[in-house]
């Protein structure tokens, strides 16, 4: 029996259990091998309060409140440790497994499902987002449940399922990262050119449905905009030009990967006996191939236009979701144009095997703050006053200090009021500014600067214990953590 009828025959739930089993190991192997850091505190900490107040408080900034709401019934559920947090994404990123084998499977072929499943399974980029807690791995998941459900409504526009499982998905993905608005942007354009027009009553009912369920979150959307774009943009720098090959390499795993998947294209359309010409021209399901590529390069290239001349937001975990589609494309290529070969698996094996060759499943987020604050700690006595710079940089600080202080609510108004009077009565404080600085009475100052320059340039703060005080010791910590021991001169 033949390799490709040994696949065939195995059904599509136990490689679904199969793929999803890997995928969620892989996941796992390293969960929690890096420090709770970034904006991981940020959702920990919000997703302790009531969601009535969670979705009040990220009403007013930058989070929709998606993934903080099932945070917060995980966390009731099974619990607040550091794995079991970060156990909540790597089950999202698991699962996404399941809807990219499903859509090569059900639209191209079983193989190219296959090896697209396989190239999310070993993403170094996947794994590190899905050890995030954080609406990322979330956002990727229903990226490509919407994927899937677009392109059954292209197949099979009379099946108003179809168009209800599509809009439901818009409407969690909104909900969950303003971001994807590019995704369904980009299948709204598509729609009209692929969805028969007949079908377009479905597509209004559609809209009107997804503008009823968003409304309560309009005027949140347009405020934050405008709020962006008075203030000049957001933490992320404008993109190079490299960086539309690079992410690309980084989805891949490496540049190797890349060159070798040229390689591989390359070598398929020159070594098969089909006819070169026709080779190009005989492509079969042409219309899905069109859609998949079009899903990556619209909201790709689109994200990367605007963040250059626009509005910043070109940055890896921003645009995590576009990798399902690319993984897509490059199983349809590699499997297209090896698939009249006599050696028609070398193709697809050499692009599965470079990926997970190059797969790093303990990816890094270059954090090493819990050293950083046992080193404040070490410092730390009675006659020590603490500061931390910035002031973002307080619920980072408090989850590696003291847990009890983090899970100290305010009233929602005020949620982390609590948290802070809990840090000043361990002789803690918050700082962005040396503005807000009084000269500290005790004989020791020890400071923790988690990069405060990046968000606050010359605030001074620094300069002014420096002048202040005699430096006696400081400690880098991996990325941007450094600590430093002040004593009166």
């Amino acid at each position: 029996m033949r390799a490709a009828q040994i696949i065939n025959s195995i059904p599509n739930w136990v490689w679904m259990l199969l793929l999803f089993t890997v995928a969620l190991s892989a996941r796992l192997l390293c969960l929690t091998s890096t420090d709770i850091a970034g904006d991981e505190p940020f959702s920990i900490f919000f997703a302790q309060l009531e969601p009535a107040f969670i979705i009040e408080f990220l009403s007013k900034g930058n989070n929709p409140p998606l993934f903080e709401l099932i945070l917060h019934y995980w966390m009731n559920m099974v619990g607040n440790s550091d794995y079991l947090l970060r156990l909540l994404p790597a089950i999202f990123g698991a699962l996404t497994v399941i809807p990219v084998y499903l859509i090569g499977e059900r639209f191209f072929s079983r193989q190219i499902g296959f090896v697209a499943a396989i190239l999310f399974t070993f993403s170094t980029w996947n794994i590190r987002f899905a050890h995030e807690v954080r609406v990322y791995s979330l956002l990727t998941l229903l990226a490509a449940c919407s994927i899937w459900f677009f392109m059954s409504v292209v197949k099979h526009p009379k099946k108003n399922r179809n168009w209800a499982l599509l809009g439901l998905t818009w409407i969690l993905m909104l909900y969950s990262h303003y971001v994807s608005v590019y995704i369904i942007g980009t299948q709204i354009i598509l729609g009209v050119f692929f969805v028969p027009k007949e079908n377009f009553k479905r597509a209004i009912v559609l809209l009107a449905a997804l503008f009823l369920a968003y409304l309560p979150n309009i005027l949140v959307l347009l405020a934050r905009l405008d709020e962006v774009v008075e203030s000049g943009g957001t933490w992320v720098q404008p993109p190079g030009w490299g960086e539309i090959y690079g992410s690309v390499n980084l989805m891949l795993n490496d540049r190797l990967v890349s060159l070798v998947l040229i390689l591989i294209l390359m070598a398929g359309f020159l070594l098969t006996k089909t006819p070169r010409i026709s080779k190009l021209t005989e492509i079969k399901q042409p219309v899905v191939f069109i859609l998949i590529g079009l899903l990556f390069l619209i909201p790709y290239l689109s994200q990367f236009f605007i963040s250059k001349w626009f509005i910043p937001m070109f940055t890896d975990r921003y645009i995590l979701y576009t990798s399902v589609p690319l993984y897509l494309s490059v199983a349809w290529g590699v499997d297209h144009l090896w698939s009249n070969s006599k050696l028609r698996f070398i193709g697809p094996l050499a692009i599965m095997a470079s990926v997970i060759a190059l797969s790093t499943l303990n990816p890094s987020n270059n954090r090493d703050v819990a050293n950083a604050v046992h080193q404040v700690k070490e410092w730390q006595s009675e006659n020590t006053t603490v500061y931390v710079i910035p002031e973002e940089f307080d619920l980072t600080f408090a989850y590696h200090y003291d847990r009890a202080a983090f899970s100290k609510l305010g009233k929602p108004e005020a949620p982390k009021s609590e948290l802070t009077n809990a840090l000043k009565a361990q002789g803690i404080h918050v700082l962005s500014d040396a503005s807000e600085l009084t000269s500290p009475t005790s004989a020791q100052v020890v400071c923790i600067d988690a990069h405060s320059e990046f968000l606050h340039p010359n605030n001074g703060i620094l300069h002014k214990f420096k002048d202040e005080f005699e430096l006696k010791d400081s400690v880098h910590f991996l990325q941007i953590f450094d600590v430093y021991l002040f004593e009166k001169k």
